[in-house]
């Protein structure tokens, strides 16, 4: 354990709805979560501005700064589900015809007690995944006195309550955003026939390939991620890269150009339909990145520049540099009372499943 930073949950906007979370009680506020999906227009899309935050009073939600490196005990991943949109389905065009659900994540701001950390993808910091409640009148589940939070349906007590049916259990988000479920090892993209949902997301405190590829494979010594570090060995690279609704959401796009320049650099224009982002790509060892003294690229191979080349662009900013740690980032106690904030959208868009 590497410290005690009680966080809380909180989404603010206009209207407010109190939700709570798994084993928590929590603050979960949204204004007009619902996505209204009458005749299943395209870009029905809903947003909310999503913050875990230690400053929300009266409650009892708390990460005690697990790392996440271990299969169970107090270091294993710290885990919760979250609230939500709600889904209306409705006029689908035919019985062969289906919603599809897109949700996209924005980058985290982290704010922590003595600085800032902007653009973080949230894929970096968890693995996100989501279950799908429709309501039905013989359904298992109630919501437990909030919005988005559900507990098996208990017939002495909750007569009279909206039941609901788990239609979707930790289905994954695809890189264009999709939500995705799998069946018998076979992945699909999730089919929502006409009815009215509520979607729940949950989110484990690991970066998102470290999880799926290693804590789930019980390689937990192998699990990395990377943090801020004014001493750290690694140096974050950007670079230009494909745009993905799964986490670069919110961000500036841009276009490429067809063609390279004399010293075989590309450009990069900004347009809101663009397909490439800038963003950190990966992490580097310090000393095998070429730095250069400024930002027009001279001064190439100075060991103490301040400044490396973006990708396959003629374009030269200052990097960041950062520290390997084994779990998730960020839980050092240096860090106790941060606060993470992010976006994330929601949209509906009908389907022909016909063979």
């Amino acid at each position: 354990m590497k410290g005690f930073a009680k966080i809380a949950l909180s989404v603010a906007l206009i209207a407010v709805i109190v939700l709570s979370i798994v084993v928590a009680s929590v603050a979960w506020f949204t204004s007009n979560p619902e996505v209204d999906a009458n005749d299943v227009t395209l870009d029905a899309a809903r947003t909310l501005n999503v913050a875990f935050d230690p400053s929300v009073e009266g409650t009892t939600f708390a990460y005690n700064g697990e790392i996440g490196n271990v299969a169970s005990g107090k270091d294993a991943p710290y885990v919760y589900e979250a609230g939500g949109f709600s889904l209306n389905i409705t006029s689908l065009s035919s019985d062969s015809h289906f919603g599809k659900v897109k949700v996209e994540f924005g980058t985290v701001e982290i704010d922590y007690p003595t600085g800032a950390i902007a653009n973080v993808l949230i894929t970096d910091l968890f693995h996100v995944t989501a279950n799908v409640y429709e309501q039905k009148s013989d359904g298992g589940f109630v919501k437990d006195g909030t919005d988005h939070h559900f507990r098996a349906y208990n017939a002495e007590t909750d007569d009279g309550l909206t039941r609901y049916k788990l239609s979707f259990s930790n289905l994954t988000v695809a890189d264009d955003g999709v939500l995705m479920q799998t069946v018998n090892e076979t992945t699909s993209t999730a089919l929502f026939v006409e009815g009215r949902y509520e979607l729940a997301f949950t989110y484990v405190f690991l970066p998102d390939t470290e999880y799926t590829t290693k804590w789930l494979a019980g390689n937990y010594a192998a699990i990395e991620g990377y943090e801020l570090s004014a001493g750290g060995d690694y140096i974050g690279v950007v670079s230009y890269t494909t745009y993905k609704a799964k986490y670069h959401y919110g961000l500036q796009r841009y276009t490429k150009s067809a063609e390279a320049d004399g010293n075989g650099d590309y450009t990069y224009t900004a347009n809101a339909e663009g397909g490439y982002v800038r963003v950190v790509t990966s992490y580097v060892q310090k000393d095998l990145v070429t730095k250069y003294t400024n930002a027009s690229g001279a001064g190439e191979g100075a060991a103490n520049g301040s400044y490396i080349k973006v990708g396959d662009s003629n374009e030269y900013v200052t990097y960041s540099r950062y520290e390997k740690v084994n779990g998730f980032p960020y839980s050092d106690d240096h860090y106790r009372g941060e606060k993470f904030t992010f976006t994330v959208g929601c949209s509906v868009e009908e389907v022909n499943n016909e063979a």
